[in-house]
């Protein structure tokens, strides 16, 4: 069995490298935080909830990953073509 914390203030092993014990700098005190119990096996799989939701009004800080493309990223914007409909080319030249 592990245990596996979500926005756990810790104390963990300072990240700096001073060797000493601090509250997690990634900690928010205004998320929710909690902890699982689940059996790690090979060829096992969980299905885990984790939502670290806002306790407090106006909670601030938390940032998702950023997924998005950069501004200016190229994309195609249509195509078109004698053969088909969409945004497909069978073949080259077409």
């Amino acid at each position: 069995m592990m245990i596996a914390c979500m926005n756990d203030p810790g104390p963990v092993l300072d990240p700096a490298g001073s060797g000493q014990m601090v509250t997690d700098p990634n900690y928010n005190p205004a998320y929710s935080n909690f902890c699982y119990e689940q059996p790690f096996m090979p060829g096992f799989t969980t299905y885990m909830d984790t939502p670290v939701i806002p306790t407090q009004a106006f909670a601030d800080g938390y940032n998702l990953p950023d997924s998005e493309y950069p501004d200016g990223t190229p994309a195609i914007k249509s195509v078109v073509n004698t053969s088909s409909q969409g945004p497909w080319v069978p073949a080259l030249g077409r």
